[in-house]
This record gives C-alpha cells, structure tokens and sequence, in this order.
C-alpha cells in the first residue's frame, strides 16, 4: 500500500508517504536544508537532520537527496537491518551531493 499525504504546519511544507509498516516525512529546516522522519505506525524510529554518512552538521542541500536516503533507509529496515547505517559508499552510488 503506497499513501501520500501533504502536511502544511505554521509555513513548514512536510511530505508523507507510506510503504508498508514504516513510512517517512521530509521536512525543511530553517537553513532551508532539508532532514527526514522515519516512523513505524506513529513512532518514530528516526529523525535525521543531516546527511548521514558524511562528515559535519549539514543537511540535505535537495529534497530529491534527502527523499534518496530516506527511501533506502526504509528499504534496510523493511530487510530487518536496524540500525540502518548510510554509508559513504551508499552517498556515492546515489549521487548524493
């Protein structure tokens, strides 16, 4: 079952989808970068406001990025690994700037 759902909360512009147990938000910080939320049901599990798997405190420069990672993330948790550790390996094959 695939959801897509658009939350709007004082001028934050957050995107939902759903895949299965586990679902994830993108969301934008105030740097204009951008972070994601993954969840089961209504738990969440993570919540990442910089790239992981690289060195410093910067997030996501594209929300096509930062959408990569968090759909991989949920492809290694839905595979039973958790922690799902990013990898820099993981960045490159993705072309994550």
């Amino acid at each position: 079952m695939l959801k897509f759902c658009l939350i709007i909360i004082l001028e934050v512009t957050a995107f939902c989808f759903q895949i299965s147990v586990y679902n994830y938000e993108i969301f934008q910080k105030t740097d204009k970068s951008y972070g994601y939320k993954i969840r089961k049901e209504s738990k969440v599990l993570i919540y990442q406001e910089i790239v992981p798997g690289r060195d410093g405190n910067m997030g996501f420069k594209s929300k096509v990025d930062c959408i990569k990672i968090a759909q991989l993330v949920l492809l290694k948790m839905e595979s039973g690994r958790f922690p799902p550790i990013v990898t820099k390996e993981d960045l490159k094959k993705l072309n994550i700037k």
